[in-house]
């Protein structure tokens, strides 16, 4: 279920809040950011770009053009973010898969010569994977995690304090903490 699912569920009263990693687009929504996030592109340690860099190593996302993707179908948050990231740098790399699961995704990756843009909380900076994870530098397109509810929704007590409580978890990036 990507974030437009999630989106839309909300809009039809199927749900009060959704937590969403996207770009807020409906303005008959409300969305509270949760946490920045930093897209990462991960390698199959098989690819060119694999073999140029080092684990970790801050890449232009020009330096994989020539590799093959693994992408998540449309109405995933991150698909909307790597279209974006893709049509701002003129690229139109080769997708061998469109794929409605990002854990499906980077597993994909793990065993087969492909790459893919990730949120840097999926990836997997332990090494346990066979794939080398890169953060992306200059670039100016990001993703954020948010809280989401249907825009002028009267909030209950219980509903404000869920709120509160959502707010008061920490936020920090898992690439501090393991690359940096």
């Amino acid at each position: 279920c990507g974030s437009g699912d999630l989106e839309k569920s909300i809009l039809e009263n199927n749900i009060d809040f959704a937590f969403l990693a996207t770009t807020p687009q409906n303005p008959a929504l409300t969305y509270e950011l949760i946490k920045e996030e930093r897209v990462v592109l991960l390698a199959n340690k098989e690819c060119e770009i694999a073999k140029r860099f080092a684990f970790g190593t801050p890449v232009d996302i020009e330096e994989a053009q020539n590799e093959v993707f693994v992408s998540c179908k449309k109405g995933h948050g991150i698909r909307a973010t790597q279209d974006a990231i893709f049509l701002s740098k003129g690229l139109a790399p080769k997708v061998a898969f469109e794929i409605d699961n990002i854990e499906v995704c980077k597993n994909t990756v793990a065993y087969s010569r492909t790459v893919m843009l990730c949120p840097d909380d999926y990836a997997d900076l332990n090494g346990v994977y066979f794939y080398n994870v890169y953060p992306l530098k200059n670039v100016d397109i990001y993703r954020n995690f948010f809280v989401c509810y249907k825009k002028g929704i009267y909030l209950t007590g219980y509903m404000k304090r869920f709120l509160e409580i959502v707010h008061q978890l920490p936020a920090h990036h898992a690439l501090d903490e393991k690359l940096f």
